[in-house]
């Protein structure tokens, strides 16, 4: 695996909600349940970023919970 391939990508605010087709109040929201386990991001220079890897592993968990659901 190269070094590219395996450094970690992070997207900011603005492609979080573009991802979910939410706005900036709902994302803040989501980050502040706990229960929900939406990651928290990072800041930079008071930018908001989020690891997209952990986004994934949010998605897969919220897919699985709605299989169990049913």
């Amino acid at each position: 695996m190269s070094e590219a391939s395996s450094a970690k990508r992070y997207l900011p605010s603005g492609k979080v909600q573009v991802r979910y087709n939410r706005c900036g109040r709902t994302i803040d929201r989501w980050t502040r349940d706990p229960k929900l386990g939406f990651p928290k991001p990072i800041v930079i220079r008071g930018k908001r970023f989020w690891d997209e890897a952990l986004l994934e592993q949010f998605e897969r968990d919220c897919a699985l919970a709605k299989v169990a659901e049913a």
